[in-house]
């Protein structure tokens, strides 16, 4: 039903490297966070192929628009379109020092295209290096070649991620999602197999698809015309073959999982299309169905670990509330209910509600109505904001109100709530919607309701090092950047201290085992946590070694890690 461990399949030496190197991590890093700034700039332009043995490996491209951009680099998949004002938007007019110093300090660019990546998406990177460039401080140096940076378009923002963009700019002569022709267009309306082998319905041959459709048949026809006396037209157009991935939202975690499945299916398709030419086509990282069932194991294993300590007596149900508004004039309180219909299906509270109680349950509150009475009988308070929870200085102002409505109602500090004001930077600091890099804050968020299962900064590094794909000895660098307003639970410091991601994913690894062995209760009573064929199973802790004592072997008895 599992399988141990992904899909096996041959790694590239880095990863490799990579991997030994974890291994040899201490327990205890003792490394506190914020140390780091900004971002510095790539000293020189980075490749987006290599050649190895006679073969030009080229790096697998995908295009997206609005917040599923990033989606595609947790697989080693490399985007190359961005929408500026999507979630956290960086500066992208003005003069050249204004767009370096927002460059400089953008998650996105720093994580996926300076050196702290393990491998970096080369349009990222040519991005920061050419916006470098164009500083005052170096004086305009020749750029060269500007294909290979990633194309900022703020015309990539309008609708929905889940629809084709089919708007064709005058300069481009097709779709900006289509102008550097990528590998994988991810974003159709529908897709339909048309009875062929489904491992090869996303390719365009095979497949027929909303949307794209004319669009790339006017590529192939070369009838994109011409701009300031051009030709639109680019080398091998008549052979342009992109494959097609769908972008489902209708549920949050359970539809991210499947969409790094379906565009990791796609990537494999690719290599395996191309690995006998001369021109074979490859990700950045490991084989992606494997980072794809680590993806899912990461989100469904931490929700297991919970249940696990639930049922083990280890700590007990929290009930939660997360605040959308407040009224102090009124003394009010507006809460998120959970297994919420329409849009908002799709934010956290569906990635919560297993394991918690929601106030609005609780006390059968009607549309989330509710009263300091109801503030105070929660365990934990989350924020809810559109973007990224909020900003810290919006989430500080209701932090504010809710304790005044607290004091209004007479409610003695001691019957509080842990009230949560800021939440990580994430790479477009969203925390609703589909894109993969917002779970980022899933793991974090169940960490402020069971600190002592799941450390939150813990949650943060497993994530940012499985699939941001930060090295180990950036570790401390990416997080202390994008964690520094970060609120933490009583007891819980802003630290490595005791990180390992051996450990973290043994944690995982119980959970799973756990679930394993109560899957059909669990399925019966959770349906959104159905694990699928292709989780990777973590192991649990292993037993401790065999102590040897004056020619005595005495064997551990089972400990509780």
């Amino acid at each position: 039903m599992f399988k141990q461990g992904g899909r096996a399949k041959a790694l590239l030496c880095m990863a490799v490297a990579f991997a030994m190197a974890l291994s040899l991590m201490p327990a205890s890093s003792a490394l506190a966070l914020g140390s780091l700034q900004s971002w510095t700039a790539p000293s020189a332009k980075s490749a987006t192929s290599y050649v190895q043995n006679g073969k030009t490996y080229t790096y697998i491209t995908s295009s997206a628009r609005k917040v599923s951009e990033s989606t595609a680099d947790v697989l080693g998949i490399s985007n190359v379109t961005v929408c500026p004002t999507a979630g956290n938007p960086f500066t992208y007019q003005g003069t050249a020092d204004e767009i370096y110093e927002s460059i400089s300090t953008n998650a996105r660019f720093g994580i996926y295209g300076t050196d702290v990546n393990q491998n970096v998406n080369p349009y990222y990177a040519n991005y920061f290096y050419n916006t470098y460039q164009q500083t005052s401080a170096v004086n305009g140096t020749d750029l060269a070649d500007t294909r290979d940076t990633v194309l900022v378009d703020q015309r990539l923002n309008p609708g929905a991620p889940s629809s084709a963009l089919t708007t064709v700019a005058t300069e481009y002569g097709t779709s900006p999602v289509l102008y550097y022709r990528p590998d994988i267009l991810y974003g159709v309306t529908s897709l339909t197999a048309n009875g062929t082998d489904e491992a090869l319905s996303y390719g365009a041959s095979t497949a027929t698809v909303s949307g794209y459709t004319e669009l790339v048949n006017a590529i192939r026809n070369k009838q994109l015309g011409e701009y300031e006396g051009l030709s639109l037209c680019q080398e091998g157009d008549e052979n342009y073959d992109p494959y097609y991935v769908m972008y489902d939202m209708s549920s949050y975690t359970g539809s991210i999982v499947d969409n790094l499945y379906s565009l990791a299916n796609a990537a494999e398709a690719i290599m395996a299309r191309t690995a006998d030419t001369d021109n074979p086509k490859v990700t950045r990282y490991e084989d992606p169905l494997t980072i794809a069932g680590n993806y899912e194991a990461y989100l469904r294993g931490t929700q297991y670990a919970v249940l696990k300590a639930i049922a083990d007596g280890k700590v007990e149900r929290k009930t939660i509330g997360i605040v959308k508004a407040v009224d102090t004039e009124q003394n009010t309180v507006t809460f998120m209910p959970c297994d919420i219909k329409g849009k908002d299906t799709n934010d956290y509270p569906e990635f919560l509600e297993a394991v918690t109680d929601n106030i609005c349950d609780v006390k059968g509150l009607t549309n989330g109505a509710g009263t300091a009475a109801d503030l105070a009988a929660c365990d934990v308070v989350y924020i809810y904001g559109y973007n990224g929870m909020g900003t810290t200085e919006k989430q500080d102002a209701i932090k504010d109100n809710l304790v005044t409505l607290l004091k209004n109602a007479g409610i003695e500090e001691a019957n509080y709530p842990a009230i949560n004001v800021s939440a990580p930077k994430t790479i477009i600091h969203h925390d609703r919607g589909g894109s993969v890099e917002n779970t980022v804050l899933l793991g974090a968020l169940i960490g402020y309701a069971y600190p002592t299962v799941v450390n939150p900064v813990h949650a943060l590094a497993y994530f940012y090092e499985s699939f941001y794909h930060v090295k180990d000895s950036r570790l401390q660098d990416a997080l202390g950047m994008n964690l520094a307003a970060m609120s933490l639970p009583e007891g819980v410091e802003l630290s490595l201290d005791g990180y390992s991601k051996a450990d973290y994913e043994y944690m995982l690894g119980a959970g799973i085992a756990y679930y394993q062995q109560n899957k059909a209760a669990i399925d019966e009573t959770y349906p959104k946590l159905v694990a699928t064929e292709g989780m990777t199973i973590f192991p649990e802790a292993p037993e401790p070694a065999p102590v040897e004592l004056k020619a005595q072997t005495i064997t551990a008895k089972n400990v509780t890690k």
